[in-house]
């Protein structure tokens, strides 16, 4: 049986590691442009600050990854599995996360500028520095959400309840807050003459 190291080498000699289990592998420094990770399975993977463009994720299982500043911008991550994964400083642009379970996801600092959220669980998330420019959080339940200096320019807050909630340093830029329940909220360093 092949250990990570020699899957890891295959991997980067083929292009390919289609239903591989690369488990825990240390991806540090590693080429990984184009390669087919459909069906793999890198939990608890070292996959922070590796180029991926071309890189095929789908059902790739990327729970507990380090996926800390990739850029993974409109990649279809269809059937992926992200929970407990370190997506800080990842670039999430434009991805279809709907529906998608991140309990445990870490998102600190992560764009997630046109992502489609629906369906997706956001309470009690840490979204401190977090760029959600343009997402529709429409009826979202943020209870216990921390928002500490997020980007929140552009986008649609109706039907949520930002009562009590600390929104120091956020950006509200071109977001409608008529009718909007404030009461209670911290807007320290929030400009509000839009």
């Amino acid at each position: 049986m092949r250990n990570i190291d020699d899957k890891i080498a295959l991997l980067k000699s083929s292009g390919s590691c289609v239903f591989c289990d690369l488990s825990n592998g240390n991806f540090k420094g590693s080429d990984l442009k184009g390669v087919d990770l459909r069906y793999a399975i890198l939990t608890g993977a070292d996959l922070s600050n590796i180029d991926l463009t071309g890189t095929i994720l789908h059902h790739a299982n990327l729970s507990g990854a380090n996926l800390n500043g990739v850029d993974l911008s409109n990649k279809d991550l269809t059937g992926t599995i992200l929970t407990y994964a370190n997506l800080s400083g990842a670039n999430l642009d434009g991805v279809d996360l709907s529906n998608k379970d991140l309990t445990g996801t870490i998102l600190h600092r992560a764009n997630l500028a046109g992502a489609n959220l629906d369906g997706v669980d956001l309470s009690n998330k840490d979204l401190t520095g977090v760029n959600l420019t343009g997402v529709d959080l429409s009826n979202k339940d943020l209870t216990g959400t921390i928002l500490h200096h997020a980007n929140l320019s552009g986008v649609n807050l109706d039907g949520v309840d930002l009562s009590n909630k600390d929104l120091t340093g956020v950006n509200l830029t071109g977001v409608d807050l008529s009718n909007k329940n404030l009461t209670g909220a911290n807007l320290t360093g929030i400009d509000l003459t839009n």
